[in-house]
């Protein structure tokens, strides 16, 4: 009687580890058939019903063959409210934390500094900031219309910088969208904006090189920078030559003897890192890991 107990549990056991090693096997097939089939996905060429024109900057018209792709576009309208990380309201921070306007002082900053939204409310926003006036450079448009990808092709960059806002960007009624990180004929991913190319050369990168996961990141990073506007022309750089982290960007202006403006109050020189969200990604895991 004993044994057969000791026999049912021994059997017992076993059917146990056979389900649990079959369930194991099962999940790890299908997982390596899911990277097989997006490996697979990733080869062929995007199905297009419509032809999209080389300087199409109305995301609509491309939602036209890529309709999830728009509507995850047009969820940056919705205002969400605040969020402890900022969120999607475009309230005034001077407002809210009245201690901004002391240590911008002698900065645009200290007059208009209000929560940014998503794409879709770029262009409406540079618009409307009272930062914005009769001597801002066309520099400042540069990551917040699609229009750019077309006028900085035709003008070339130096043209496109040194001209007036209010003669140029002022003009453009898209936002950033489709154009902007993706080729009209192929729907690859591609870099628009020079300013990141030419980074990214004086650090010996090719970014015709890059992998399409690598460009995943380099469509973001065309904006999500640091910059300055450097000379007389305000031509857009980015300040890279030393490497990616703060110290390395800070010796660079060091080295340049760049500011952005001199306090107000105290006569400091000062700088405002403006949103280096590539640069903190590029120094953490997620970049070292090949995580987009």
């Amino acid at each position: 009687m004993e044994q057969n107990k000791k026999e049912k549990l021994f059997s017992a056991k076993y059917l146990v580890m056979f389900f649990i090693t079959a369930l194991v096997t099962a999940g790890i097939t299908l997982l390596l058939v899911n990277i097989f089939e997006k490996k697979q996905e990733a080869t062929l060429y995007p199905s297009v019903f419509k032809p999209v024109g080389d300087e199409e900057t109305d995301p609509k018209v491309w939602g036209e063959n890529f309709p999830f792709e728009y509507d995850t576009y047009k969820k940056t309208e919705t205002n969400e409210g605040q969020t402890f990380y900022g969120g999607s309201d475009n309230y005034q921070k001077l407002d809210k934390y009245p201690n901004l306007k002391i240590l911008f002082s002698g900065n645009p900053f200290s007059k208009d500094y209000r929560e940014e939204r998503g794409h879709y409310w770029a262009i409406t926003d540079v618009k409307e900031t009272e930062r914005i006036n009769d001597k801002t450079p066309n520099t400042c448009i540069t990551c917040k219309s699609s229009s750019v990808a077309v006028d900085i092709k035709k003008m070339g960059p130096e043209n496109f910088y040194k001209a007036m806002f209010k003669d140029v960007g002022a003009h453009y009624d898209k936002s950033i969208g489709c154009l902007d990180c993706h080729d009209p004929k192929t729907m690859a991913l591609r870099i628009s904006r020079p300013a990141f190319i030419e980074a990214m050369e004086r650090r010996g990168i090719d970014v015709t090189k890059a992998s399409r996961q690598e460009m995943r990141s380099y469509v973001c990073g065309q904006c999500h920078v640091e910059y300055y506007f450097k000379g007389d022309g305000k031509y857009l750089t980015f300040p890279w030559d030393k490497g990616l982290q703060i110290d390395s960007i800070e010796a660079y202006y060091d080295e340049v003897n760049f500011n952005d403006w001199t306090h107000e109050t105290t006569g400091s020189p000062m700088l405002k890192m403006q949103h280096p969200e590539f640069e903190t990604w590029s120094t953490g895991i997620h970049a070292k890991s090949g995580v987009s």
